[in-house]
């Protein structure tokens, strides 16, 4: 009797594809419209997001796009459907239009973010003209908002968030015109002019002396225009308002800094998400902030999305309605 083997080698290949297929699918059925998270208090949740920070997307390094693309399946994986995706600048490596084309394109194809919140970094505006005529580009074919200056604000679920973004493209500090800073006095009396909730202001440098930028790099400050801007802030703040300062820049990981404050304004210190953070208790890859808003405070949960864990040790609630606004480690 002659045995073909090659033909039962094919053939056991061929049953063995079949198997492999069958279970995938079993599985992917049951199992992969499972949510992996849930928020703290599903009943009371006003709305949800995510915020990140320092993506540094490049043509030349596929392993932060991969990051990326993992964290955005496990955003899209929370119980919660998020309503904003903020990424606080630096979302490319060079500024360079091929660089943003990457970002935007891999938030466009796989973000089930209900909004998009995205601020200007210093990588992102290095090549100037080239830098922020992709940036508009990608930003109006994402989230359908033609913007004509680096700063915007967006209103989600009456809740509002005003980007800042540098004009010049510095090496590390930003740039803020006169005219812009004056446009944020402008958006901060008529928001807190009809709304108490809390403002959502980003920008992608910390402002100078807060979250330890002196100690972690001292030319990560904001630079020149930090003063005034944070005096326009405390106009509102100082009188009950409150305003929660997101920023990344300096690539520290948490437990570097904790959400910090000065009565109403709260300052948040982003980890590098695309690059290994410099310092701080979890130098990982991947690392952010859900952001989950109830009517008497915001929940910041520490999570690394590339990993889907979180890191409830670094947690903390910002409460919004009392006139003496302290921070309270969350339980």
């Amino acid at each position: 009797m002659n045995v073909d083997f090659a033909t039962i080698l094919q053939w056991l290949k061929s049953l063995l594809s079949l198997f492999l297929t069958i279970i995938t699918t079993f599985f992917g059925f049951f199992l992969g419209g499972k949510k992996t998270y849930a928020p703290l208090e599903p009943d009371k949740l006003i709305m949800s997001g995510v915020i990140i920070s320092d993506t540094h997307i490049s043509q030349n390094e596929s392993d932060r796009t991969q990051t990326l693309l993992t964290g955005l399946k496990d955003m899209n994986n929370s119980e919660a459907a998020f309503s904003f995706l903020c990424v606080t600048g630096d979302l490319t490596d060079t500024g360079s239009a091929s660089d943003h084309d990457k970002f935007f394109s891999t938030l466009r194809s796989n973000s089930k973010a209900a909004d998009h919140v995205i601020a200007l970094g210093n990588h992102d505006y290095w090549k100037e003209a080239e830098s922020f005529g992709a940036f508009k580009k990608g930003y109006a074919e994402l989230a359908g908002r033609n913007l004509s200056k680096p700063y915007y604000s967006v209103s989600i679920n009456g809740y509002y968030f005003i980007v800042i973004g540098t004009e010049k493209g510095l090496q590390n500090e930003a740039y803020l015109s006169n005219e812009q800073l004056d446009w944020v006095d402008a958006q901060l009396e008529s928001i807190t002019s009809v709304s108490s909730k809390p403002v959502f202001m980003i920008c992608h440098q910390p402002l100078n002396g807060t979250n330890r930028v002196d100690e972690a790099w001292a030319p990560g400050k904001l630079g020149a225009q930090s003063d005034r801007l944070k005096s326009i802030i405390r106009k509102y703040t100082d009188h009950g308002s409150t305003v929660i300062l997101a920023s990344g820049h300096l690539h520290s990981g948490f437990g570097y800094t904790k959400p910090t404050h000065e009565n109403g304004l709260y300052y948040l210190d982003l980890p590098s998400y695309g690059k290994t953070p410099s310092r701080g208790n979890v130098r990982e890859t991947g690392c952010g902030l859900v952001v989950e808003i109830y009517n008497d405070k915001i929940v910041c949960r520490a999570r690394n999305f590339a990993s889907g864990k979180f890191y409830e040790s670094y947690n903390y609630n910002i409460p919004v309605e009392t006139q003496e606004k302290a921070l309270i480690p969350a339980a």
